[in-house]
């Protein structure tokens, strides 16, 4: 096969690319005992990547910044406006603040450098690298020309990238169930590997495939809050809308696609786009001279990039899988009644205010069953809204009215059910790979799981992308979720997962875990800069 730019790639069988794909599972579950960095890596800090792509020979088109408020702003009549779409691009994978804190992380005086800051963001991304991109393929009802344009998040404006109409081919590569609904509106998230695998080598694919389900949850909850929002797209022709974009797949690929409901009011939706063939890409600036490639990531890439043959329905989560370990008969605990996503105030607002609490969780203090209900209910609702890859277990430490111990979560009965592993003698700093979080004092840990081989062998390679941005979704809700209630948390990669696995009973039930949440009450006391650039 050759891709767009003509250079040869190699295509893998289906129970080839099956094998890479659980192969490169195995090889991340596996890190800390088996290193997959390359001999003598290192990241290059001073040749790292920009954090901000932008395309200097595009077109620019300026994007309203929000009231202070940060109130959503509403459609008449329902839909999305260009000013609710500049809105949520910010709020979600926008530019929000430049923050500076004292905390267990050893990057302050990084931070306060002026040509290393640490951006404040409203999605979580591993080490702050936000590998996404986003692009919105405009048809002929939006209030723009119709063509592509790319969200450049630093400059908070559309770059235009094509003059044609897109809708069509993103109909098309969707299939026909979309096809045949007359959207002409999708938001096409890709993403660029090199934006963390400067610092992640192989392993940056794992969690740029989680930076997605981040990035989804965040724009599912601005959605919400509108009243409008389709689920996420993960299973379409990825070489056809990488190809609308003129991306070469080795340095970028389509991940998700958002189809948009929008208010037409006021747009000429018969406008139709140009029909010759679209002007070159203009490139994005590269700010590394050297750009390095890994294979391991690069391999599964190609793997999960397959047309997959089904999309898999969502279906009801529940502790009592065939798979999940089981739990100590007669210990069910109900979990007092929480809502779906508790957000006092809005989702903008809580999505500004989001930040890693980076070690500042009280270990003196019992995290509340009220609050544990309700970061639990929000991570998990039910029905779930994908594909039902991902379990919770629950490592608890110090929780009003559970005893210490591992737990399972069921979002069907909203209810805990003890294990009979207990994970706590492992969860401790041993395990992590940092030192930014005292481990041993963290009240609560959610640990996001899933089984490898059952969901690859039912549904293609791809599957592993799924769950991955699925977990990543669940951990985002429960992240946010946290925020609004005025806990502190933190989404977690660096710990060993095999012990802990193997703890919880995971390892002989054929399931692997992905990430962790630590949640507590915050440290009192903080001293920290928050500047908002709006």
């Amino acid at each position: 096969m050759t891709d767009v730019h003509g250079k040869e790639q190699r295509t893998m069988t289906t129970p080839a690319a099956r094998a890479t794909t659980l192969a490169y599972v195995d090889a991340v579950h596996r890190r800390y005992r088996d290193p997959v960095q390359p001999d003598g890596f290192a990241p290059d800090w001073d040749d790292r990547p920009l954090a901000h792509t932008h395309h200097p020979g595009a077109t620019r088109i300026a994007l309203p910044l929000p009231a202070p408020a940060g109130a959503p702003t509403p459609a008449p009549g329902g839909g999305r406006t260009l000013t609710s779409l500049a809105e949520d691009l910010r709020a979600t994978i926008g530019v929000l603040a430049r923050r500076r804190q004292i905390d267990w992380n050893r990057d302050l005086a990084e931070q306060s450098a002026p040509h290393t800051p640490r951006w404040g963001t409203g999605s979580a991304s591993g080490g702050g690298t936000h590998p996404l991109e986003v692009y919105w393929a405009a048809g002929p009802s939006a209030p723009i020309p119709p063509g592509v344009y790319h969200y450049a998040c630093g400059l908070h404006a559309l770059e235009r990238l094509s003059t044609l109409d897109p809708a069509p081919a993103v109909r098309a590569a969707l299939g026909p169930d979309v096809a045949a609904d007359g959207h002409d509106q999708f938001l096409l998230c890709t993403v660029r590997p090199w934006k963390n695998a400067f610092k992640y080598h192989n392993l940056a694919y794992h969690l740029a495939t989680l930076d997605l389900g981040s990035f989804l949850a965040s724009w599912e909850l601005t959605s919400r809050d509108r009243g409008a929002g389709h689920r996420p797209r993960l299973w379409f022709d990825e070489e056809a809308l990488g190809g609308l974009l003129g991306l070469d797949p080795d340095e970028e690929s389509v991940h998700a696609v958002l189809p948009l409901d929008w208010h037409t009011a006021g747009a000429d939706a018969s406008r139709s786009a140009p029909t010759a063939p679209p002007p070159v890409r203009p490139p994005h600036y590269e700010r590394s001279r050297t750009v390095r490639r890994f294979s391991l990531a690069d391999d599964v890439r190609r793997a999960t990039a397959q047309a997959p043959p089904t999309e898999p329905a969502p279906a009801p989560a529940s502790a009592s899988a065939p798979d999940v370990p089981p739990a100590v008969p007669g210990t069910t605990t109900p979990l007092p009644v929480a809502p779906g996503a508790p957000t006092p105030g809005t989702a903008l607002a809580t999505l500004a205010a989001r930040t890693s609490s980076s070690g500042r969780i009280d270990a003196s203090r019992p995290l509340g069953a009220a609050a544990l209900a309700a970061v639990l209910g929000a991570a998990f609702p039910h029905p779930p809204r994908s594909g039902g890859f991902v379990e919770a277990a629950v490592a608890v430490r110090a929780a009003e009215g559970l005893a210490p111990g591992g737990y399972a979560y069921d979002p069907a009965r909203h209810a805990l059910s003890h294990l009979p592993g207990d994970p706590l003698p492992t969860l401790t700093q041993d395990l992590y790979g940092l030192d930014n979080y005292d481990v041993a004092g963290v009240p609560v840990t959610l640990v996001l799981h899933w089984h490898p081989e059952r969901a690859v062998a039912a549904h293609g390679p791809r599957a592993y992308r799924a769950a991955n941005a699925e977990a990543g979704a669940a951990a985002q809700r429960a992240h946010l979720a946290a925020t609004a209630l005025g806990l502190s948390s933190g989404i977690v990669f660096g710990i060993d997962p095999v012990p802990l696995d193997e703890a919880l009973g995971l390892t002989a039930a054929g399931r692997r875990s992905q990430l962790c949440v630590f949640l507590g009450l915050p440290r009192p006391g903080a001293a920290a800069l928050d500047g908002r650039l709006a």
